[in-house]
């Protein structure tokens, strides 16, 4: 028999109906294998050597009932059709209980449309069993998806119904929350985890999931533990309609307290280094890799009379300097000149002894605050771990004072030697 013959398997000890019902089967479908059984004994038989693609049983058959055929081959990979001579309503209602597909009533009628009947059969079969199939697979998909979340020590997963009755909650949930799942289950998410200044607006976010089927954007939240301590999370949220209309909600939230405290200590450092910077009695200023200004403080702005809010962000520093665009000595450190260019734009530079890859550098500068002073430049570079220039900063010292008096002193000196120099002559 090849995978296109149909095998329908016939257990009737009434000879005359199952020789009718071969007849008229066969009549129909040249395709099809017909196999007449006259007991259950031999029904059995017959299907441990080749399972049938359909078995019509008589109700009563001389060594027991259609009935206990079915309750005890319940499991079974092929539908049942039960006929009987003298049918009633509530015999039908039983068989169909019991697992049978369909219930027919033997008159010559439904012998002639059996052919249509088993065709119809296997159809509605076939529909059912693939269903069947379907449901177990999500059943084990579930199973699957639940045996995830439930060992993933890093997610907590909580379900709840949209009035926040909580039906799931795995085992990070109890390590974060503090909750065991026998606390929580059955219990409102708002009276175990959400602070109570956040619970009517959570309880909306909630409905609101509910009635649009939209998912809630992924959020930080500060939420609550058992004790009543703040619990920092990142959380998500998923919506799962349940046979087509039921909504369960789920959370899934990873903590980041850790994270957050480090992030805090971060924001905290940058304040103090800005700080820092902002109100060092040495005037500077920081450039990014990009050259664009990242710092400016107070002591650069009373020196070149320019406000940090109007430099920062730009490349403009060197308009607090020079009356046209050229480097400034931390544009250098961050992308090195050939020294002849250098040498060009000061006249005395040396490197940094303080610094790998820094420079000083003095000169005098016309257009410093629309005065000219003498200004020694220092700039190094700042690297990442990766030895990477994340920054370069650069300091200006206003040295004008000394630099004139310096200058003063040389004058007075050459005076004098002209003088000393004349009285020798004489």
């Amino acid at each position: 028999m090849d995978h296109t013959t149909m095998r329908i398997l016939i257990v009737e000890d009434e000879q005359s109906h199952a020789d009718m019902i071969k007849r008229h089967l066969l009549a129909q479908s040249s395709s099809a294998e017909v196999i007449l059984a006259h007991s259950l004994q031999q029904c059995a038989t017959e299907i441990e050597a080749c399972c049938p693609d359909l078995l019509l049983l008589d109700l009563n058959l001389p060594d027991g009932s259609a009935m206990d055929y079915l309750k005890k081959n319940q499991d079974r990979p092929y539908p049942v059709l039960i006929m009987t001579a003298q049918g009633n309503e509530a015999l039908a209602v039983a068989a169909l209980k019991a697992g049978a597909l369909d219930y027919i009533v033997k008159t010559p009628e439904t012998f002639a449309a059996l052919p249509r009947t088993v065709e119809r059969s296997l159809r509605e079969w076939q529909v059912q069993q693939d269903h069947r199939n379907t449901l177990v697979a999500l059943q084990e998909s579930e199973l699957r998806l639940r045996t995830l979340m439930e060992d993933v020590s890093a997610v907590a997963v909580q379900g709840y119904q949209s009035d926040g009755t909580v039906f799931y909650w795995n085992k990070a949930s109890e390590s974060l929350y503090g909750y065991s799942k026998a606390e929580a289950l059955g219990k409102k998410l708002m009276d175990l985890i959400i602070p109570v200044g956040m619970q009517d607006e959570v309880q909306q976010a909630f409905q609101h999931m509910t009635d649009s089927t939209v998912t809630l954007p992924s959020d930080e939240l500060t939420l609550r533990h058992k004790d009543g301590s703040p619990v920092d999370v990142f959380t998500c949220h998923s919506l799962v309609m349940r046979n087509g209309n039921i909504p369960e909600l789920y959370s899934f939230d990873i903590d980041i307290s850790a994270h957050k405290q480090m992030r805090n200590q971060i924001l905290e450092q940058k304040a103090m280094l800005e700080a820092l910077l902002q109100h060092t009695a040495m005037p500077l200023f920081v450039l990014d890799p990009d050259h664009t200004v990242i710092a400016w403080n107070a002591a650069c702005e009373e020196l070149t009379g320019i406000k940090g809010a109007d430099v920062i962000g730009t490349r403009d520093h060197w308009k607090a300097f020079y009356d046209n665009d050229r480097p400034c000595l931390a544009d250098i450190v961050l992308d090195p000149l050939d020294q002849n260019v250098l040498s060009s734009l000061y006249s005395s530079y040396t490197k940094a002894s303080f610094s790998d890859g820094g420079l000083q550098a003095e000169r005098w500068l016309t257009g410093i605050n629309k005065t000219q002073r003498y200004v020694i430049f220092n700039a190094t570079p700042v690297y990442n771990e990766a030895g990477q220039v994340m920054a370069a900063i650069e300091t200006l010292q206003d040295i004008t004072e000394r630099k004139q008096a310096e200058e003063a002193q040389q004058q007075a000196h050459a005076r004098l030697t002209t003088v000393i120099n004349s009285l020798d002559a004489v």
